[in-house]
């Protein structure tokens, strides 16, 4: 029983990630009409920074957790910039003859 309830739990969790990351693959190409893979880099980025951050420098958790997600993620996202398609503009409102 201990095993179900361990690979129940580490389903749910991995599930839970792969569908942040298509929500997130979802949400870029339907803005944006461009099919973008940048998400593992930044993802890998954050990783990679968080374990340096606790294992190499020693810093609590909750510390590298905050620098992390609070100003390190927001400081080397990529830029948001509408693409020149015009993908991001309004649709134009269907008008019906009576």
């Amino acid at each position: 029983m201990t095993t179900f309830l361990t690979y129940t739990i580490l389903g749910l969790v991995l599930g839970s990630v792969y569908s942040i990351a298509a929500s997130g693959l979802v949400l870029t190409y339907n803005t944006s009409g461009i099919f973008n893979f940048a998400h593992g880099a930044q993802a890998m980025f954050g990783t990679f920074l968080y374990w340096h951050c606790t294992e190499r420098w020693g810093w609590p958790v909750w510390l590298a957790l905050i620098v992390v997600v609070g100003v390190a993620a927001p400081r080397w996202a990529p830029p948001c910039t509408p693409p020149s398609c015009g993908a991001c503009a309004a649709p134009p409102t269907s008008r019906r003859s009576s």
